[in-house]
Order: C-alpha cells, then structure tokens, then sequence
C-alpha cells in the first residue's frame, strides 16, 4: 500500500480523536530570525520542548500565547527597543510587543550583532551597547546561550504565570500595628500618641517615661512631654 501525505493526514487525525484531550500540548514557541542561525542539536531541543514556529515578517502578528526566541538582535534593535521603542526592523518590532505583552522573550548572545566588534569597537561604545542590554534584561528580556535557549524559556513561562495568579489575589486589608509593651513600647520611635498612652493627661504632669536606649522621640511627642512636664529617665 502506498503512504500518501492525506493516509498520514487522516491517521493523524484519527489518533488525535481517540487520544483526546489526553496528549499534552506543548507550548507554542515563535522563532524570530532564520532557524539556519541555530545548530541542528539546539533547534532539535526547541523542537521537542516546543511547537516551533517562524515569524515571517514585518506584518506577521505574534500570538500572545507563545515564548519568543530572537536568533540576531543588531545595533538598531537594541537601542530602539531599550528605549521603548519598536524601531523599524521585525525582531524591534516582536521583541517590544513580547515585552508589553509579557511574554517569555529570549534573545541568542550569539546573534547579538555588536558583540562582533568587542576587539575593535571603542570601550566607551561598547559600554554604551552593554547598558542597553542591561535596560533590555530588568524589562524581563533573557540572553541565552542556544544550550540554555529551552530551560530559560520554558521557566520564564512558568515565572510569568506564578507572577500572574499573584497579581490576581484579592488585595489584603494592613495589619494593624501590635500594642506597645511597656515603657518605650519595646520600639525605636516614640510617637504623641504613644507617650500620651504611656503618661496620660488624666495623671496630671511631673509622670515619668522610661524609653528604651536608642528610642527617638517625635517632635509632636517632645512638645507633649515639655507640655506635661514629663521626666525622660
């Protein structure tokens, strides 16, 4: 019998049926550059980790549910996109919108253009480049090597969706603040309030106070204990 692309096809489909919702999904992972910029072992990593897709172009919309992988980042890219801008190349414009959209983003060292030049570039230019990619890492963007491309991504998602059911947690009322003990409230400040409560004006004025060594006592609270005529011992 001869195997056609539609026998494939169908017998695909067919096990998708009977499997159902038992096969695992893997998590979808757009490719920003040519694969040919990746080594066969590192693009068969992603491949097994991933549903590996190509960004095609400029006009190409990426899909908010996938981890991004830029293979070249150049100079105009990484400066445009540190300061917040998209800039006029594809990899600018999909490393910003992963960026904003807070997607796992990762970009190769290898494929950093201005790395090329690190023997012969001016130390202050090159500083300037390494500052960019300092602005472009505290956005949440990871520089990887291929090893490490998979495993970064793959816990960035997990990081990313820790970090969102924290940010959907219904907002804690403050704790209100523990009662003074003692002379001096065992605290290194002492506020009005906590003098007017250690030497109330009901007990008329001369009443000593006892903070603990160290303790600053509030402006408010030093004209309540000259009002009083309260004895700091």
């Amino acid at each position: 019998m001869q195997v056609t692309d539609e026998l494939v096809k169908y017998i695909t489909a067919e096990l998708m049926k009977r499997l159902g919702s038992s096969a695992p999904a893997k998590p979808r992972l757009r490719l920003v550059g040519r694969r040919d910029d990746l080594s066969t072992l590192a693009l068969a990593r992603l491949q097994e980790n991933f549903e590996v897709e190509d960004h095609r172009d400029w006009d190409d919309p990426l899909p908010t549910d996938a981890a991004v992988l830029i293979t070249s980042l150049n100079i105009q890219a990484l400066v445009r996109v540190a300061e917040g801008d998209e800039g006029c190349t594809v990899e600018g414009r999909a490393l910003l919108a992963a960026l904003l959209n807070g997607q796992p983003v990762a970009a190769l060292k290898e494929g950093i253009v201005w790395r090329r030049y690190a023997s012969t570039a001016p130390k202050a230019l090159l500083a300037r480049y390494a500052r960019y990619e300092e602005v472009l890492q505290s956005y949440g963007l990871k520089l990887v090597s291929e090893d490490e491309a998979a495993n970064a991504l793959l816990g960035r998602r997990a990081a990313t969706q820790a970090q969102a059911a924290t940010d959907f947690r219904p907002e804690q009322p403050p704790k209100a603040a523990a009662p003074a003990k003692g002379y001096g409230g065992g605290r290194k400040v002492l506020t009005e309030a906590d003098v007017m409560r250690l030497c109330p004006a009901s007990k008329g004025e001369g009443q000593d106070l006892r903070p603990e060594p160290g303790t600053v006592l509030t402006p408010l609270a030093q004209d309540y204990i000259k009002a009083m005529k309260i004895n700091v011992l």
